[in-house]
């Protein structure tokens, strides 16, 4: 078997609609509505993780390329509605396109 670092995709969440953004919650209540939808074992293969956060208003998650779909679908029935702003490919170009775009949301 080969060892393979597979590819990942991180995911720009607004959060600023919510009156206390707790960025460890939310990204709990995440992984629970993917497991809900998807299933445990589809869950853990997705490899979800909380990225590190500078902004108060933004949470990012990387998950891998072949999940992202199911991560966007769980982010859609998220309750309470969470806006997905950005999808890239490397962290730094999320959190440069968020500082030029979306700066003046929050």
């Amino acid at each position: 078997m080969l060892n393979r670092k597979y590819k990942r995709r991180y995911i720009g969440i607004y959060c600023g609609t919510l009156s206390n953004p707790n960025h460890r919650s939310i990204f709990q209540s995440i992984l629970n509505r993917n497991s809900e939808l998807f299933g445990c074992v589809s869950s853990q293969l997705s490899y979800i993780k909380l990225a590190k956060t500078e902004h108060d208003h933004l949470i990012i998650i990387g998950c891998r390329t072949e999940s992202l779909d199911e991560m966007l679908v769980s982010l859609s029935f998220h309750q309470p509605a969470l806006i997905v702003v950005d999808v890239s490919g490397s962290i730094h170009k999320l959190k440069k396109r968020w500082a030029t775009k979306f700066a003046s949301l929050h």
